[in-house]
This record gives structure tokens, sequence and C-alpha cells, in this order.
């Protein structure tokens, strides 16, 4: 693929912007995945040795939107909870588990708020996840290096986080985790208490999950359940003032457009991942 100055221009102004979320440059670095030096070239804008793959990757990592990917994030009512619901945690070291319908906007909102705010420090979570990679990944996502033992990574992580100013912890998909790894919110709760936020986003399949735990007394859910206040913040639901919000921020005007887009998006309740494939196809014929 072939960059050329003008694109390049637009990755380091965006890279430039993803960097400031980062105590220094070279932890932004660590969570990229690049060399100090190789970041420095580019926000200084010798370019010369920076090969296509690197801007692929760079332009991977920060999300950078070029004229063809473009798309405008619109505040539909789960962006504006979830964004709430971050503020809180953030402002009042808060531990809350969000709950909503697969596509309705929880991985879009949380990367935006982390591309957007300062210490916010987004995971997204697997079902093969091991400990140590579970500790790798929220080291890699904080810009920090750790070795050593479980034990010593996440004594790394902790003493990085306090020392943060506001930090907030966001873990996507935290559901697929396995009950061995979700032991880890609750130390990482225990240690940070009032210095650290964590905000967990899940499908409803966590409240089944949770109930099966406290029934049969399996290790560790009483004390997670304790921690996110007993209850689980549930998102409302997707509608269309919702879809007629994310056409119009994206340049659809036309109504017949618009309420082609809503039929299809009731058709799917309101999945948004169809909302913005059929919403893009309306844009490009704008």
């Amino acid at each position: 693929m072939k960059y050329t100055e003008d694109r390049k221009q637009e990755i380091t102004t965006l890279l430039d912007a993803w960097v400031k979320r980062y105590p220094s440059r070279n932890k932004a670095a660590v969570a990229m995945g690049i060399a100090a030096a190789t970041l420095s070239a580019i926000l200084n804008n010798d370019w010369e040795k920076i090969s296509a793959a690197m801007w692929a990757k760079v332009e991977s990592a920060i999300a950078a939107p070029t004229k063809a990917q473009s798309w405008a994030i619109a505040e539909t009512m789960a962006y504006r909870e979830i964004t709430h619901v971050m503020d809180d945690a953030r402002e009042n070291s808060a531990m809350t588990w969000v709950v909503g319908e697969a596509g309705c906007g929880k991985t879009t909102t949380a990367k935006e708020y982390a591309a957007t705010h300062r210490n916010v420090f987004y995971v997204l979570c697997a079902e093969d996840t091991k400990r140590g990679d579970f500790m790798r990944d929220i080291a890699r996502s904080m810009g920090i290096r750790v070795d050593g033992a479980v034990r010593q990574m996440l004594e790394q992580i902790l003493e990085a986080l306090v020392r943060l100013d506001g930090p907030l912890l966001v873990f996507d998909e935290a559901d697929k985790l396995t009950d061995s790894v979700m032991q880890y919110f609750i130390t990482i709760y225990n240690r940070t208490e009032g210095d650290v936020g964590i905000v967990f986003l899940s499908t409803r399949h966590i409240k089944s999950r949770m109930a099966r735990g406290l029934q049969f007394n399996r290790r560790g859910y009483h004390e997670l359940n304790s921690r996110i206040g007993r209850k689980f913040y549930d998102l409302e639901p997707a509608n269309a003032t919702d879809v007629y919000n994310i056409c119009a921020a994206n340049g659809i005007t036309d109504e017949e457009a618009i309420r082609d887009v809503i039929r299809e998006a009731d058709a799917v309740q309101y999945d948004m991942r169809r909302v913005r494939k059929v919403a893009r196809i309306k844009a490009k014929r704008a």
C-alpha cells in the first residue's frame, strides 16, 4: 500500500494526539509495539526510513481514519450512557459492569473514549486469555514493560497505576475470561481502591454466569458481585432515534434513505454493525 505525503501527515497528526494519552513517548511506543526511535522519527517528520509496513502498523494502532474509511461517531443513547459510566468511574474510582446487546456500540464507544482521554486503558478480553497474557495485555495498553511471574507482573502494573492521575481500566468482553483470570479483577480493585476506576463491558451472558457463580458459591463471585455494587448497569436498547442520529452525523439527509436504514435496523434489533453497513452504502449514494 502506498502512503502519500498527505496521508503520512494525517497519520502523524493523529499520532501526536494519541501519544498525549501516555506519560511519555517511550510508554506510547511500548503500547504501540514499536521502537521509541521510530515513534520520534515519525513525530519529527523524519519519514525517509519509515517503511509502508510501519505506516500501516501505526495507522492500525491509532485507528487513523482515511477519507475512504472515515465514519463519524454519533451520540447514541448507548454512547451517552457508557460515556457517563466511564466519567463516573474515573472521577470516583468506581467499578461498574456495563451490559448491552451485541452490536449496540460498546466497543466503538470504549475505544473512542480511551483515544480521547488521558490515562484510560482499553483491554479487549478473549476466551483463551491466560493469566500471564492478561497481565501483559494490561501492561501493553498502559505502555509499560513487565516481566517475571504473574504476581510480579501484577505488582508492576499496580505500582504504575497508582502513580497516575485519574486512571481508568476498561475491559471489553470481560465475560469471556475464565474464572481464574477474573479473580484478578478483585485483587486489582482491592489494591487500588480509591485510586483507579474500572469498567467492564459485555453482553447479558454475564448475568446468568454471575447467578450460577453465586448459587453454587464459586470462588470469587461473591467478592466480584460486591465490588460492582451487586448490580449491573443495563444499557437502554437502541432505537430509531439512534439510527437517525447516526445517519445525520454521516451526511445522510434524504428522509427516504434514512427510513430504509431504520427499517433494516429494526429487522435486526438495531444492531449497530448492520446500521453502519447499510448507512455507509446510503452515504456513498448521497
